[in-house]
């Protein structure tokens, strides 16, 4: 049986030492995981926060799509969150809002248009 995350939280310790997590809860946490059938993620919240300010901002609310004929690649990712994070969070950095990415008739990514590589020979490799 494949187990999917649905929730990871973060929660600091306060500022007092007192050993209770109670500072900073929710930043840095990753809510409303949805899968497809195939178990490709399909939406993804995220949240940042400034260390020891106990607020928090939403980063990412991404939302992914994928290939009608070839299921499993991905071919966008939408980020409706009002501003771009590009220090942290899904980076896009190309500002690019329609893009798809594109694959080898071997299935390797040939393109990624949010981070602007593209490869003209070996696909890219992930390490």
């Amino acid at each position: 049986m494949l187990i999917l995350i649905t929730i990871a939280n973060y929660k600091e310790r306060n500022t007092t030492f007192t050993n209770a997590f109670n500072y900073n809860i929710d930043s840095y946490s990753e809510t409303h995981y949805t899968y497809d059938q195939n178990r490709n993620t399909l939406t993804l919240k995220r949240n940042s926060s400034t260390p020891g300010m106990n607020t928090l901002v939403e980063v990412d609310n991404l939302t992914y799509s994928y290939d009608a004929a070839n299921p499993n690649q991905l071919l966008t990712v939408n980020d409706g969150t009002t501003t771009d994070y590009t220090s942290y969070g899904f980076r896009n950095l190309t500002a690019n809002t329609g893009g798809t990415y594109t694959y080898d008739p071997n299935g390797n990514l040939k393109t990624d248009p949010y981070k602007g590589i593209k490869t003209t020979g070996s696909p890219i490799v992930f390490r």
